[in-house]
């Protein structure tokens, strides 16, 4: 491909200029710089005094300054490379290829996203002071839900409110259990757990918004 050649002819360009560029840089220039106005300072008094200049002194002067301004030029040229280098970065960079739009995925539920009591109730997936009811050692225990989502439970003739389902299953079995498959309701004609209207929730929400219904847990 013509661009892959040109690549390959520029890779190569630049490794030769960086490489002279490296090799120039070596030069001590403070020291070249030195001797050179000493060799300087030399001829001006050989002149002063109307001596003749040696031809290798004028060699030598010459020979150091064609080093230095070599050096200088080096120096400048690596500057302008960087400058050109970190401007073409840029351009590239500006002209890559848009990256096809991935599609979105379906959120997975975390437990943010869990559902509560009153999110049924808000969806109305079930109604507000429905009545909870679970067996417990051949026992039927009831209790109502209320507006904020916690049970009322009535023990020993007296009013109890748990602020959630979880809290009064454990507080009946004295220890935890799956307050989802615990509890049941009736209000439609047949009893089902509290479970199968959280599985109607998600399913209506993944719907409405694709999300994922949660393992039970």
């Amino acid at each position: 491909m013509e661009i892959a050649n040109k690549f390959d002819k520029l890779r190569a360009m630049l490794k030769d200029i960086i490489g002279d560029i490296i090799e120039h840089n070596s030069t001590n220039i403070s020291d070249c710089s030195i001797q050179f106005r000493k060799i300087n300072s030399t001829i001006n008094e050989l002149k002063k005094h109307n001596i003749a200049v040696p031809d290798e002194l004028i060699e030598l002067k010459l020979s150091l300054s064609s080093k230095i301004d070599i050096v200088k030029d080096a120096e400048r040229i690596r500057k302008e490379l960087i400058k050109c280098l970190e401007l073409s970065i840029t351009q590239l960079k500006e002209a890559a290829p848009e990256k096809p739009i991935r599609k979105r995925r379906a959120k997975k539920a975390t437990k943010q996203e869990r559902v509560s009591l009153v999110d049924l109730m808000d969806t109305g997936i079930i109604p507000k002071n429905v009545e909870f009811y679970a067996y417990y050692k051949n026992n039927r225990i009831s209790a109502t839900l209320l507006a904020d989502g916690s049970l009322e439970m009535i023990e020993k003739g007296r009013k109890k409110t748990f602020k959630n389902h979880r809290a009064a299953a454990i507080a009946i079995t004295g220890y935890q259990v799956d307050p989802w498959k615990f509890w049941k309701l009736d209000f439609e004609g047949k009893p089902l757990t509290l479970d199968d209207y959280r599985k109607q929730y998600f399913k209506t929400k993944q719907q409405v918004e694709g999300v994922d219904p949660p393992n039970n847990d």
